[in-house]
């Protein structure tokens, strides 16, 4: 039974020995292991006849604990490849997870270079992206488009209809990708706000040969009547005329430097992220600060700039040749304009009436009539004169035209000049010498010192790995 063979008998996995374990008197009275043997020996031999036929290993404490240790042994060896291969891989493990952890930095120079390098980074992003010099370029591959739109496009549909929808998707999905991709290309929204502020610029003008515009020009006339000469209208209207028109141009200045110091700060923000190390919290907060500080400094600066380019422009005068030019082209259509319409409006020498005077078309779509009423005793001519009011009119509002031409183009440079000059050039460029000598070294260390947690983190890891790897090798030369 004891050997797994036969009726009745004791199948175990690991075997069994017959031992003999000790009673309750035995117990009691504490009797040592070594006296337990030696009665183990004397049951034994006392009972030989059931146990004659049985081994020698079935028997006894002493081959018990023999065959625990074979069995032990046996368990060992099977199992050590994978104990092995755990060991490894924690190993691995905790070797990953300190190396993520940033070094120590425990004196002023290790936190200074850390620090230049964070900073250098900084500024070559700024450069790169200021100059166009830009990691991915954006670009789509024509050849890329959907070849399953023929089998969804009716047989009757326009051709024209679906080469302009295709055009509006093709724009549509090129300005998304573009806003997404480009988001950082500093020169490239730099251009754009430029571009929008010319375009704002330009349309803040009214249209000065509009009926409603001629009419305020008779009544400025007539409001300075008696101060020159009839034909020869004051100046003055004209420089009050302009500055009224300046009074809408503060709006889309203020506008544009809010544009370009809302895009720049989330641009230079964005930027800083990328480059400084999200391991110091409380030196990036404190840099951050710094940059929308100086970015808000800088936007106090060119709004005072504005503002002396608007007093400056209350002056109306020019040395560009653009504004005579003007003036001249108009005045030269204006008059070959006159002559078609008085050939036009020839009439019989014998005809009386109305004779009519129609403002070119070159000021507006409905062109301003003047009418005058001949005696009836004297026939219409076949001309008729533009009077001193009406000639007045046509010279103030072409003058006019013309100016807003010049004051236009000069302002959308001389403030995108400006914006560009301290937002880009004394601001961008120069924002990592201005984060370099804000912090001196001795306060580096204090910002840039490992937190406790951390340090106990990376002692914990250090010890860990000795551990497994002291393991390891113990394991290796006895395997």
């Amino acid at each position: 039974k004891l050997q797994g063979r036969g009726s009745g008998s004791m199948d175990l996995q690991l075997g069994c020995v017959a031992v003999l374990n000790r009673n309750q008197d035995e117990i009691d009275q504490n009797i040592s292991f070594d006296e337990m043997k030696r009665r183990e020996k004397e049951f034994f031999v006392k009972h030989k006849e059931a146990f004659e036929h049985l081994p020698a290993e079935f028997k006894g404490s002493e081959q018990l604990v023999r065959r625990l240790a074979t069995i032990q042994q046996e368990r060992i060896r099977s199992t050590f490849p994978g104990i092995i291969k755990e060991l490894r891989k924690k190993i691995a493990e905790k070797t990953t997870r300190l190396k993520k952890i940033p070094a120590s930095m425990n004196t002023e120079a290790e936190c200074w270079k850390s620090f230049q390098s964070m900073v250098d980074n900084y500024r070559e992003s700024i450069h790169d992206n200021v100059k166009g010099e830009y990691d991915q370029v954006a670009s789509m591959e024509l050849d890329e488009r959907p070849s399953t739109y023929a089998e969804v496009a009716d047989d009757d549909t326009n051709p024209n209809d679906v080469e302009a929808d295709e055009s509006q998707e093709e724009e549509d999905d090129d300005s998304s990708i573009t806003e997404e991709k480009n988001e950082d290309h500093i020169g490239y929204h730099i251009y754009r706000l430029q571009r929008t502020f010319q375009d704002e610029c330009r349309k803040s003008f009214t249209n000065f040969f509009s009926n409603k515009y001629h009419k305020i020009v008779l009544r400025e006339i007539d409001r300075t009547a008696g101060i020159s000469l009839p034909n020869f209208p004051s100046y003055q209207i004209i420089v009050g005329l302009f500055r009224k028109q300046l009074h809408k141009m503060p709006e889309c200045c203020h506008t544009v430097v809010n544009r370009i110091h809302e895009y720049m700060s989330g641009c230079l923000l964005r930027l800083f992220e990328q480059a400084f190390n999200s391991e110091y919290p409380r030196l990036k907060e404190r840099l951050k600060e710094m940059i929308i500080t100086r970015l808000g400094e800088v936007k106090d600066v060119v709004l005072e700039r504005v503002e002396e380019i608007l007093d400056m422009e209350r002056r109306v005068f020019t040395l560009n040749h653009y504004y005579m030019d003007t003036v001249n082209k108009l005045k030269k259509e204006d008059k070959k304009q006159n002559d078609e319409q008085s050939r036009s409006t020839v009439t019989s020498p014998f005809a009386f009436g109305t004779s009519t005077v129609t403002l070119p078309p070159l000021f507006s779509n409905s062109a301003v009539r003047l009418a005058s009423v001949a005696k009836t005793t004297i026939p219409t001519a076949p001309y008729a004169a533009v009077s001193n009011e009406t000639q007045a009119v046509i010279d103030i509002q072409i003058a006019l035209h013309a100016y807003s031409k010049v004051v236009g183009k000069r302002m959308a440079d001389h403030v995108a000049q400006t914006c560009y000059y301290h937002f880009i050039t004394q601001c961008a460029l120069k924002i990592d010498r201005h984060l370099s000598g804000s912090i001196p070294s001795s306060e580096l260390v204090k910002y840039m010192r490992e937190p406790a947690k951390q340090t106990n983190l990376r002692n914990k890891l250090t010890r860990s790995i000795q551990a497994y790897e002291e393991a390891l090798q113990y394991g290796v030369v006895h395997l």
